[in-house]
């Protein structure tokens, strides 16, 4: 059996942050289920499925996001989601858009 701080270790080495990984770690004390979410990454963020229509999405450190992101994005979003969904946008890391997606933002 291993130890909470051998789980959460293990879960820490996985990508998941430390309070993640100590929450974790305490789910079977908590009496709480563990829920398993999707991860996915796209060249420049990577996306959490927090619920069944809920994303966070942590765009990368340094991004410029420029036409060729956000085609990848609606691509990504396109082939995943057909139903209304939320976005959250993780804004831990600096990014920039693009000026021609900055021009396109105005006009909306």
């Amino acid at each position: 059996m291993n130890t909470k701080s051998e789980v959460a270790a293990a879960k820490f080495s996985e990508g998941y942050n430390c309070a993640q990984s100590v929450f974790y770690s305490f789910c079977d004390v908590l009496k709480f289920e563990v829920v398993i979410t999707m991860k996915y990454k796209l060249s420049f963020c990577e996306i959490e499925q927090l619920s069944d229509n809920i994303f966070e999405v942590t765009i990368n450190e340094g991004a410029i996001i420029d036409e060729k992101c956000a085609e990848e994005a609606r691509i990504f979003w396109h082939d995943l989601r057909k139903e209304p969904y939320g976005l959250l946008v993780n804004n831990k890391n600096r990014f920039s858009l693009a000026n021609v997606l900055r021009n396109y933002f105005r006009k909306s």
